[in-house]
């Protein structure tokens, strides 16, 4: 995460993918040529999760044909997605592990 004070946050696939999406429409080719990621919609479903705006429409790759893909594009300020994204981040790192359950648990780890 980044302010005053605070290291800048590292470069990770998903702060990288939010650059490229916030400069038009990407398809999952387009990610995986870009940033190495395989699993655009995946990620996007992520970034609606953290509260993240990003379009999507249907695309004719040729303009002809009977072949469509999906592609996306950030809709919101590329500052404040990466601030969610972060935000997000620290949320998920500053959650405390879940107490272990079941038999194991009940007996002291010994099943």
């Amino acid at each position: 995460m980044s302010g005053p004070g605070l290291k800048p946050a590292r470069p990770t696939k998903a702060r990288l993918l939010l650059v490229q999406l916030s400069r038009g429409w990407m398809t999952a080719l387009d990610a995986l040529q870009a940033v190495g990621l395989m699993t655009l919609p995946q990620r996007v479903h992520d970034f609606r999760e953290a509260g993240i705006l990003v379009e999507d429409q249907w695309h004719r790759p040729d303009g002809r044909g009977p072949t469509t893909v999906k592609q996306y594009r950030l809709a919101m300020p590329l500052d404040d997605a990466l601030r969610l994204w972060d935000e997000r981040a620290t949320t998920v790192a500053d959650a405390e592990p879940a107490a272990p359950s079941g038999p194991a648990a009940a007996s002291g780890g010994v099943a």
